[in-house]
């Protein structure tokens, strides 16, 4: 039985539910998975969490990135600076020591976000096969988690530059696999500077259990909710709504801009928390949800999910959407083309246009009503491209257990 090891900073987040994801279909197939994380933040008992020894926390006064933070952070007072955040390759945790590494057969690693320490963990660990899970762009970028951001931040492309370089070098020697979420993120990966002339690169979509997410009528999911009546039902849901990547601004500008006699119900999930004082929208702000069979309901009562992301790898939410038979307006970017077939299950805009299109289809009202047609063919269209089966047979050509 091939022994797997799965490793991220966190199993939360976007990156943290697809690492469950993986590790939970590979676990069905019959593979001896395992989880290893630094900070728990879903109560969930199947992860190892790793504790930071004392002599190994000292090497985080020591470690380079210390430099490169000190000067981001100087750097932030005479130039404007905005990013999601940064990440560096330079962690204070000596991993490779860690009992679980030696067992594993293979490495997979998810959103590290500085738990690694690149140096020691893949010079002591030379010997074994590495499997890198693309979620965002970092493993492939230098300090930032999206191209988005760097181009938004042009003052720090020497350190962007420097970081990827270091990576590349460190790398080199070792076996390393790629697993993208998205055939957009696989290609990006293959000409940057990190991945190029790596020769083993996969796309495998997140295998979702399906089952969990149900279609259920819209007004069945509104009256299980107590919603009251409105013309239009929105949803949107983000991690942090003040990420300016995820496009929450463009959900405001869209209700204000829309005609005061239409009644809106916007419904929420994640870490919204914002305050709408409109008062021609009435707002179900969900919070953070973990159960599937409490998303279904919110997703079903949604006429149309909103997904207007400047920056996405693949994206998770929409296609939850669409199992609970919603269907869904994004933008063209990134992965998201390869989930939205305009006309089958949504509409794709650019983010130039996403506010100016997405009101004018829904002041539309025989395109509107056209569109929310599509939620009858939403849940067929990626079933099968997500499904744990699919994933499964894509992953046991590359692993074989």
């Amino acid at each position: 039985m091939t022994k797997i090891l799965h490793i991220a900073e966190t199993d939360k987040a976007g990156a943290g539910i697809a690492m469950m994801r993986y590790h939970d279909a590979l676990v069905d197939a019959g593979y001896d998975s395992k989880l290893l994380v630094q900070e728990i933040k879903m109560k969930n008992k199947k992860l190892h969490q790793y504790a930071v020894k004392f002599p190994e926390g000292l090497l985080k006064l020591f470690s380079r990135f210390l430099l490169i933070k000190i000067y981001i952070k100087i750097k932030s007072y005479f130039v404007k600076l905005n990013y999601e955040m940064i990440s560096f390759p330079w962690g204070y945790n000596l991993l490779a020591n860690d009992k679980l590494f030696n067992e594993a057969d293979v490495i997979c690693i998810h959103w590290q976000s500085s738990f690694i320490e690149y140096i020691s963990f893949f010079k002591k660990l030379k010997d074994k096969r590495f499997i890198f899970f693309l979620h965002d762009e970092n493993h492939y970028l230098g300090i930032f988690h999206y191209q988005y951001d760097l181009q938004q931040n042009e003052s720090l492309r020497g350190i962007e530059n420097y970081v990827a370089n270091f990576k590349k070098r460190i790398l080199e020697h070792n076996d390393i696999t790629l697993i993208s979420n998205s055939n957009w993120t696989r290609l990006q990966a293959l000409k940057s500077t990190v991945f190029k002339g790596i020769d083993k690169s996969y796309t495998l979509y997140y295998p979702f259990k399906v089952d969990e997410f149900l279609e259920l009528s819209k007004g069945e999911a509104r009256r299980g909710l107590q919603m009251v009546d409105a013309d239009i039902y929105i949803g949107f849901t983000a991690d942090k709504i003040h990420n300016i990547r995820k496009g929450f601004v463009d959900i405001i500008a869209i209700i204000d801009k829309l005609p005061a006699n239409k009644s809106i119900a916007l419904i929420l999930m994640g870490h919204v928390d914002f305050q709408f004082t409109n008062e021609k929208v009435t707002v179900y702000d969900f919070g953070y949800i973990d159960d599937n069979s409490k998303k279904s309901m919110l997703y079903a009562a949604m006429d149309v999910f909103l997904f207007p992301s400047k920056a996405e790898a693949f994206g998770q939410v929409a296609v939850e959407a669409m199992l609970c038979g919603t269907p869904v307006i994004g933008n063209a970017v990134g992965g998201i083309p390869e989930i939205i077939k305009p006309g089958l299950n949504g509409y794709l805009f650019s983010p130039a246009s996403f506010v100016k299109e997405t009101i004018e289809l829904i002041n539309d009202h025989e395109r509107f009503d056209i569109f929310k047609s599509l939620s009858s063919k939403t849940r067929n269209s990626v079933m099968d491209m997500v499904s744990i089966e699919h994933f499964i047979k894509g992953f046991s050509d590359i692993v074989p257990n």
